[in-house]
């Protein structure tokens, strides 16, 4: 669990619980909304800590980290602590008729109980619905956080008795720095950690996938793969499609890769290269990109990006992925092969 200054990128909504706290007007229950790994439920566990951390007196303060509330609810093993997440796809109602058993007694030995729903748009009709109650008559002793990153799943009821505070998507500079304690990062120089960032979209738990997927690697391959499409050896291009076509998963993230390669391509034939480095995503891949970007021309490329987005719907619609990868690198092809207009 992170202390509460640990916790970068979300101003504003820290700010809010802080002010929360220093007028002693801490809301029932909070909906805390946003993209995925933006520090969403590590705030909901530290404000926790906050609020019973033996420490505080009344102002604000961040949990000490020391005193038994706070080691016991980092390591959440406190009775007044009560974290609930899916139990496979669903959270169900026995899980929130735990709540309900909660909310019938007061904390056993802080001043409030801290109940956190993780994924709350998870909840079963059913369990939604059990939920609404104590909501509807919560105990003054009780604070409820339900944590969402697609609140608009939720029940309008569930989200109306909730104060929403939206966590934003951290921005390059914040998640570069983060990135670099991730598992995987060490061995990456600094324009490596800032292109992960740049493919996470501003979530640290989609930087780590980025790292564990070796997506930094797999670019570098298409990139080739790309520079040497030949229509005139159209057995080459079916050898090449089985590499990525075997899985609908494998194919899903070649195209992904595809799309976020022909975008750059695309910059560096419409923007000068200084605009480019600020606006492209694989700044460390440039001499390759701007070398791909001399052989074709801007309708070229956006029939190739067009070409990408047809496979991608057909994806989705469970084609076979082998013929899927060969209709598309035979339809890129000869927009990198053919004599273009470069003008």
């Amino acid at each position: 669990m992170l202390f509460w200054n640990e916790i970068e990128g979300q101003d504003a909504a820290k700010a809010v619980l802080e002010r929360a706290v220093d007028t002693e007007r801490v809301h029932h229950a909070y909906l805390f909304c946003g993209p995925d790994g933006v520090g969403k439920r590590q705030c909901a566990l530290a404000f926790a800590a906050v609020l019973n951390c033996k420490a505080r007196k009344d102002a604000f303060e961040p949990q000490c980290g020391k005193c038994t509330n706070c080691v016991r609810i980092a390591s959440n093993q406190h009775p007044d602590l009560l974290l609930v997440e899916a139990q496979g796809q669903f959270i169900k109602i026995d899980q929130v008729r735990v709540v309900q058993k909660a909310a019938s007694h007061r904390p056993y030995e802080s001043r409030f109980q801290v109940i956190i729903i993780d994924e709350a748009h998870r909840m079963t009709d059913e369990a939604a619905n059990a939920l609404l109650k104590t909501l509807e008559e919560p105990p003054l002793t009780m604070r409820i956080i339900l944590v969402s990153s697609q609140p608009h799943l939720m029940l309008d009821t569930i989200r109306s008795r909730c104060q929403m505070l939206t966590f934003a998507s951290l921005n390059p500079e914040i998640l570069s720095r983060l990135v670099q304690n991730l598992d995987g990062a060490a061995e990456l120089d600094q324009e490596s950690r800032r292109v992960a960032a740049q493919l996470a979209e501003g979530s640290l738990g989609r930087a780590k996938l980025v790292l564990d997927s070796g997506i930094l690697e797999k670019r570098k391959s298409a990139l080739s793969l790309l520079g040497n499409l030949n229509i005139d050896h159209p057995a080459s291009l079916i050898d090449a499609a089985e590499s990525f076509g075997r899985s609908r998963d494998d194919l899903r993230e070649t195209l992904e890769i595809f799309r976020i390669l022909l975008r750059d391509i695309l910059l560096a034939r419409t923007a000068p290269d200084s605009g480019w480095q600020a606006l492209a995503i694989n700044t460390d891949l440039q001499d390759e990109v701007h070398a791909l970007a001399a052989r074709t021309n801007l309708d070229a490329l956006l029939v190739a990006l067009e070409a990408v987005g047809k496979a991608s719907d057909l994806v989705d619609r469970n084609v076979n992925t082998t013929l899927i990868a060969e209709e598309l690198l035979l339809n890129l092809s000869p927009q990198f092969t053919q004599p273009h207009n470069l003008t």
